[in-house]
């Protein structure tokens, strides 16, 4: 059936243009794509003002032809999908560079931006910290809020009405792999690379012009429509719904498609892209840079988009919550430092506001001041100044108001009996001699003094009586102390230095500070306590010490004796004072907060994972001990980062439950909530598909289709060819060829009139403007030729024909791998008819061909197949009546 009308039609067009299906996992490690984009700098932070500043401008498409109904095999739900891509349609690259801890599985950020000196050419202007994190999926994702994805109700005037159902979608490659060229400067090939995925401490991103694809056979995204009824819907994508990116524009970023859903068929009507306004929320105390400590108030202003009004606000504390979500302004939070750990941190705010947008505030740069004392008499600080006659102590900052100075110092001196003193000053301190020992030769005495507020950087000096001899001066300070309390002192000949002490108050600690005249040798202090200072002084062949006892005593009354086991056979002096505890402080009732962080809920996990927690608490964190079940998942952790590995190959596959509990100083408990997930080992097949491009022609003859272009290197083209013929069976077939590559034919069906072929062909290198052709043995007939090219595939594996002269089209084909996608082309040689495909299959391309009254179609699995040995049925429904030939393939995954 000639027909010398030949119409064409280039697939995608630019209304909805077909992409691929596919996630992106694996398949990232095989792809190492060409990444030279006149990107001139990637190093440099500071910014450059000789060149304009180029933002990207984060825009979602959903493209129409690509949005179906499959069912779930393992639950038998309807499932909504879709292809969606993330573009950057704006005049500067997208960049996220991460800071990987391997530890935790957990990174934080910053975006990179751009300035352009020339049209096509970009350089580092400066870096912008996120407010949120990324946890590592492995191998190769991260699980970071790029896009959010809801099915919501239409209302009855067509508004949008609340959220029916919610996509899953959480994990991201973030590189890109589509080539959209529809903004100025779209380069050939996107930076970073998309090899970046495989390692978690490479930069992520893409250039202009390009997006990150996932597609409708994608098995992170699709909607389950479980309790959703048939009617009239919307599906929302989002892309940054939190608003935590810098771009040019962020009213353009939701993408809106109306559909009708009835069982398992759907009907794709309008699409907008609606101007959309989100709330607004900035940090106003503490400032960017400062130090805080204590309790910090925070605040923020809020602000939403009338008629809506702002719902909460979460603060963020290095992409963690901060305190609870607040409701009600001014949205105030009061933050106990506590167990913080000290040094930089990133404080932020996330805004809701009533109709579910979001913002979140720039990261404002904080530092946490070292932790506060210990509740309860403490040493603070402790400085130590050695030299021959007065010596300063300096430097000596105290971190509590109204600490308890104790100096001690130790001399040598002429050799009579008390011929030496000392006298202490310095700081603006009031100081006062406790004791003084000094019957033998030198010199030890205590001084006091109490501070009235927190004086910095002081300096104490102690000045010999009798110049010309060294001598040692210890400075401590005590947080928590009334004062000093009882003093003694004793001096010997020889003997084991000792001095008791009764103490007048209950919990008091005790000092003393010595001399020995004769020999530099080191003390030996009793049990339960400690020598803090020493000085065996070479120059004189004296020692000058200091020791504490290094437990509270007891009640008033207590006695306390200073003493050392050894030495024994010199002459020494020791002074010895009780430092008295203040008030006691209250009892910590406040249990500590945790949360865990990685894995997420409902994750599947394999081989070796972290599993991570945050925990703080007002005064300090002990532990947290991770659960597995119920049961201790190795040893507490007592430090952060609070992190553990887990060899998920010794617990049994299936379902468990990870739990942690964080105990702080006081003993207090908090408990993590739990986290379902899943254990599966080795780990599950990726879904690796991409449809990366699809041309398709119809036409009479040799019909070639035009300006085919790769994205990377490595893709895999195939060629579906359905074609009508003289009416007898076998008398038709074609030969495909073009783009430099070797093609190999597939399968062939025709054992009715007409040919239904496929073709496959590996292209190692990029193809730029490719012409693909396909010629027939009987020239002068109809035929349509559809190709595609896919990253991420092995190659081809089973394939299947068949021809009838009724019956519904279809053709069984038994998979050789597991998680493939099943590809066919068909031709109807009698009658002009649609094609009725089953759920679970969509179209690549159909022609219904009233010139030659023949249909020529081919189509896909719109989900990912299941183990290797899965049978496959693949065509059409209806019509019945009419003889057919079919040819399928197997496209196996490279990632499984």
């Amino acid at each position: 059936m000639p027909d010398d009308t030949a119409s064409h039609r280039t697939v995608p067009d630019p209304t909805s243009p077909p992409r691929r299906p596919g996630s992106r996992r694996a398949r990232r490690r095989a792809i190492a794509g060409t990444v030279a984009l006149g990107l001139v700098s990637l190093g440099v932070s500071l910014p450059a003002h000789a060149a304009t500043v180029t933002l990207p401008d984060m825009t979602i498409n959903v493209p129409t032809s690509l949005i179906s109904i499959g069912i779930d095999p393992a639950t038998q739900h309807r499932m909504l999908r879709y292809t969606h891509i993330t573009e950057d349609s704006g005049t500067g690259p997208f960049e996220l560079d991460p800071s990987y801890d391997a530890t935790t599985g957990i990174a934080s950020w910053v975006q990179r931006i751009y300035n352009s000196p020339s049209p096509g050419t970009w350089t580092t202007d400066h870096t912008v910290p996120l407010a949120v994190n990324g946890v590592r999926v492995a191998p190769d994702d991260f699980r970071f809020p790029l896009t959010s994805f809801t099915l919501n109700h239409v209302l009855a005037n067509g508004t949008i009405g609340a959220v029916a159902a919610t996509s899953p979608k959480t994990d991201y490659c973030m590189t890109g792999d589509t080539r959209v060229g529809d903004v100025p400067n779209t380069p050939a090939v996107s930076s970073p690379s998309t090899s970046n995925c495989g390692d978690p401490t490479l930069p992520l991103g893409w250039s202009v012009g390009w997006g990150d694809q996932y597609d409708q056979t994608d098995s992170g995204q699709p909607i389950d429509l479980t309790g959703v009824p048939d009617g009239s819907y919307a599906l929302v994508a989002t892309v940054d719904p939190q608003h935590v990116l810098t771009e040019s524009n962020a009213t353009n970023n939701v993408t809106v498609t109306k559909l009708t859903i009835a069982g398992a068929s759907i009907t794709v009507g309008a699409q907008t892209r609606p101007a959309t306004v989100p709330p607004s929320v900035r940090v106003t105390s503490p400032a960017a840079g400062s130090s805080v400590s204590g309790t910090v108030p925070l605040t923020v202003t809020a602000t939403a988009n009338a008629p809506a009004s702002v719902a909460s606000v979460q603060y963020l504390l290095d992409g963690s919550p901060l305190g609870p979500a607040l409701t009600a302004a001014p949205f105030g939070f009061s933050w106990t430092v506590g167990s913080t750990p000290p040094g930089p941190h990133r404080l932020s705010a996330r805004v809701t506001d009533t109709t579910g947008l979001m913002d979140t505030a720039p990261v404002d740069a904080i530092t946490v001041a070292p932790p506060p004392l210990p509740s309860g008499l403490a040493v603070d600080q402790t400085v130590t100044a050695q030299g021959h006659g007065s010596v300063t102590a300096a430097g000596i900052s105290p971190r509590a108001a109204g600490e308890v100075f104790v100096a001690l110092v130790g001399s040598d001196g002429p050799p009579t009996a008390g011929a030496q003193t000392s006298t202490v000053s310095g700081g603006g301190l009031t100081w006062r001699r406790l004791t003084r020992a000094d019957t033998q030769f030198g010199d030890s005495e205590i001084w006091t003094a109490t501070a009235s507020g927190t004086p910095a950087a002081v300096s104490v000096t102690a000045v010999p009586g009798v110049a010309g001899y060294d001598q040692q001066l210890t400075v401590l300070t005590y947080a928590g102390a009334a004062g000093a309390g009882a003093a003694a002192s004793a001096s010997a000949g020889s003997g084991a230095p000792s001095v008791p002490l009764v103490t007048t108050a209950a919990g008091s600690l005790a000092v003393g500070v010595g001399n020995d005249w004769d020999a530099a040798t080191a003390r030996t202090p009793v049990a339960g306590q400690l020598v803090t200072s020493q000085w065996l002084d070479p120059g004189t062949g004296d020692t000058f010490w200091t020791q504490g006892t290094t437990a509270a005593g007891g009640a008033a009354g207590s006695h306390i004796t200073i003493a050392d086991t050894a030495p024994t056979a010199d002459r020494w002096n020791l002074a010895a004072a009780e430092v008295v505890a203040g008030a006691p402080a209250p009892p910590d009732t406040v249990p500590p907060t945790v949360a865990i962080l990685n894995p997420a809920p409902g994750q599947t996990v394999s081989g070796t994972v972290p599993v991570a927690a945050t925990a703080s608490d007002n005064v300090a964190v002990a532990s947290v001990q991770f659960l597995l079940d119920g049961a201790p998942l190795g040893a507490p952790v007592t430090a952060p980062p609070y992190s553990v590995q887990w060899d998920t190959t010794t617990a049994a596959a299936g379902a468990h439950t990870l739990g942690a509990v964080a105990t702080d100083t006081s003993g207090n408990h908090g408990t993590a909530a739990p986290i379902p997930v899943t254990v599966q080992n080795p780990a599950p097949p990726m879904t690796c598909f991409v449809l990366q491009a699809q041309k398709t022609v119809h036409g009479t003859g040799t019909v070639s289709a035009p300006s085919l272009t790769t994205a990377l290197p490595g893709e895999f083209l195939v060629a579906f060819v359905a074609s009508d013929g003289p009416a007898s069976a076998g008398s038709q077939q074609v030969t495909v060829a073009g783009g430099g590559l070797t093609w190999t034919l597939a399968a062939r069906a025709n054992g009715q009139a007409g040919d239904a072929e496929i073709w496959t062909a590996p292209a190692a290198a990029l193809l730029s403007g490719a012409t693909i052709t396909s010629t027939p043995l009987a020239q002068g007939y109809d035929q349509s030729l559809t190709v595609i090219a896919t990253e991420g595939v092995a190659g081809a594996g089973a394939t299947a024909t068949a021809s009838a002269v009724t019956g519904a089209p279809s053709v069984k084909v038994t998979t050789v791998a597991a998680t493939s996608l099943v590809f066919a082309v068909g031709a109807d040689w009698d009658n002009a008819i649609a094609r009725t495909l089953p759920t679970g299959l969509v179209p690549l391309d159909q022609w219904v061909d009233t010139g030659s009254g023949d249909t020529m179609w081919s189509e896909y699995t719109n989900q990912a197949t299941g183990a290797a040995g899965s049978v496959v049925t693949i065509g059409a429904t209806a019509p019945t009546t009419d003889r057919w030939d079919v040819a399928a393939v197997e496209l196996r995954n490279s990632g499984g």
